[in-house]
Formats: structure tokens, C-alpha cells, sequence
């Protein structure tokens, strides 16, 4: 691995290398790589993923982090602070937390914890913090996909875009 790296002109850290090996099932796996950590949960680019592809993990760590934030943003409303800018805090941090890279994990997702990010936002609807003639988590989801989609199809030299079928005549 490090030949491969330093035939690039890049130096490899070993002590920040990991690695994951995606499976099914109980298959076997390679040996691993020396001074390489072999890990079970990677964090990449914000996103936990598992070796199974299973995002339970992320899930957790996502809803953990906002219930969080929600108790912070309790203790700025009991302290005063105006209901609209509270809205303007959740919005701005908690369902950009939520959201994060959707459109890479969203579909890997169970109904069961798809239902949970659900109980979040109406949980956050019955403590005043976002209106339940906003968007729920579907339709955010759905707005977002969308939007990426017209960005790919619309974009020739967007690096999906050749991913795309020729349009019909």
C-alpha cells in the first residue's frame, strides 16, 4: 500500500490509516494489512458506515448529537430567547445535522430508523421548535434528491452526469 502511495507522491500515515471490508454474511476475510487498524465503523466524511453497509450506527450518533442540541436549545428558550430565532437555530443546525449527505445514505436506511429521524422532528414540533406545516424528514429527503438529480442531468461536466442515460429524442 505504501508503494502505491508513494508512487503518487503521497505520504501514507499509518497511525491515521484504517480500514473496513464490506461483507455479507459471515464470508471470509483477507489477512489484514501490517500497521493497518481493520475496523468494524468508519466515519467517512461525516457518514458512520459498518461493514455490512448497516447505518444503525450513524443513526444513533446523528440522533444523540441532536437530542443534544435540543436540550441546549430548551435552555435558551427557558432563558428567553424568542421563538422564532429558536426555529432559525434548529433549522440551521439540527436538520442540516440530520440531513447531512442524505442523498449517499438515505436509501440504505431501515423503515424502523427512518421512522425514528420522524419521531425527532415531531418530538421538535411538540416542543415548539419547528412547525408541523414544515417539511417533514420524506419530503425534505425527496426536495433534496430531486434538487441533486436536476444538478446531475442538467450539468455536462458534472462528474455523474455521463452516469446518466442519452436522453430520448
Amino acid at each position: 500500500m505504501r508503494m502505491g502511495a508513494s508512487e503518487c507522491n503521497l505520504k501514507l500515515s499509518l497511525a491515521k490509516t484504517s480500514q473496513i471490508i464490506f461483507s455479507k454474511g459471515n464470508s471470509s476475510m483477507p489477512p489484514p494489512n501490517a500497521g493497518i487498524r481493520r475496523q468494524d465503523v468508519l466515519k467517512i466524511l461525516g457518514v458512520h458506515v459498518d461493514k455490512k453497509l448497516n447505518l444503525d450506527f450513524h443513526v444513533n450518533e446523528t440522533l444523540k448529537a441532536c437530542n443534544q442540541t435540543l436540550f441546549a436549545l430548551r435552555t435558551m428558550k427557558n432563558s428567553g430567547l424568542p421563538a422564532d430565532i429558536l426555529t432559525n437555530i434548529f433549522k440551521s443546525l439540527i436538520l442540516s445535522k440530520l440531513l447531512y449527505a442524505s442523498p449517499s445514505w438515505w436509501g440504505f436506511l431501515t423503515i424502523h430508523n427512518k421512522q425514528r429521524f420522524e419521531s425527532f422532528i415531531k418530538k421538535a414540533i411538540k416542543y415548539g421548535y419547528y412547525s408541523d406545516s414544515d417539511l417533514n424528514v420524506f419530503d425534505w429527503q425527496d426536495r433534496i434528491e430531486s434538487n441533486l438529480f436536476k444538478s446531475i442531468s442538467t450539468n455536462s461536466h458534472h462528474a455523474l452526469h455521463d452516469l446518466l442515460p442519452p436522453k430520448k429524442p
